[in-house]
C-alpha cells in the first residue's frame, strides 16, 4: 500500500461547509481576491512531522508501517481592514472555523486516511493568501493516521 496524501487531501476538500470554498492540493488559488472565505492547503508548508511507525518484525516490503503526519491549511476569512471598524467580521470568522472543524470531525468516509483529527491552537490573526495580501484568517492544522503497508 502506498501514501495517499493527496488522496486525503481530496477528502478534505469535499467536505461541504456552508459559505467556505475548501481546496484541494492542485486549485489553491493564486490570490484570495473575489473567493473569500476559503480553505486551501498552506502552499509554504503543506505537510509537517511526518513520523512512520514500526507496527511488525522484519524488514524491507515485509514491514508493516503507519504513519502519522499534519496537513497544514491556510484559512482566509476576508480582507483586513473590512467593514467600519475591521472587526466587523470577526464572529463570521470564528463560526466558520468552528463549521470547518466540525465537518472534518464528522467525516464518515475518509478515503486514504485511517483517521483524521484537528489539532491546531486556533488564533485569529492576519494571514497572507499566496499573493501576500493580508485577510484575516488562521492556520488550520489536520493530524492524519494511515497504515502505510
Amino acid at each position: 500500500m502506498t501514501l495517499a496524501i493527496t488522496t486525503v487531501c481530496t477528502s478534505i476538500a469535499a467536505v461541504s461547509v456552508s459559505g467556505v470554498k475548501i481546496c484541494d492540493l492542485d486549485n489553491i488559488p493564486p490570490s484570495g481576491t473575489r473567493v473569500t472565505p476559503i480553505l486551501f492547503p498552506d502552499p509554504a508548508n503543506p505537510l509537517s512531522n511526518f513520523t512512520p511507525e514500526v507496527e511488525s518484525y522484519g524488514g524491507g516490503s515485509s514491514r508493516l508501517l503507519d504513519v502519522d503526519y499534519d496537513l497544514n491549511y491556510v484559512y482566509i476569512h476576508c480582507e483586513v481592514g473590512a467593514g467600519r471598524t475591521g472587526l466587523d467580521y470577526l464572529e463570521g470568522c470564528v463560526l466558520n472555523v468552528q463549521a470547518i472543524y466540525d465537518a472534518i470531525l464528522s467525516i464518515d468516509v475518509f478515503s486514504g486516511g485511517v483517521d483524521i483529527m484537528p489539532t491546531s491552537n486556533i488564533q485569529i490573526i492576519t494571514m497572507a493568501d499566496p499573493s501576500g495580501k493580508n485577510y484575516l484568517g488562521c492556520a488550520l492544522t489536520f493530524h492524519v493516521k494511515e497504515f502505510w503497508r
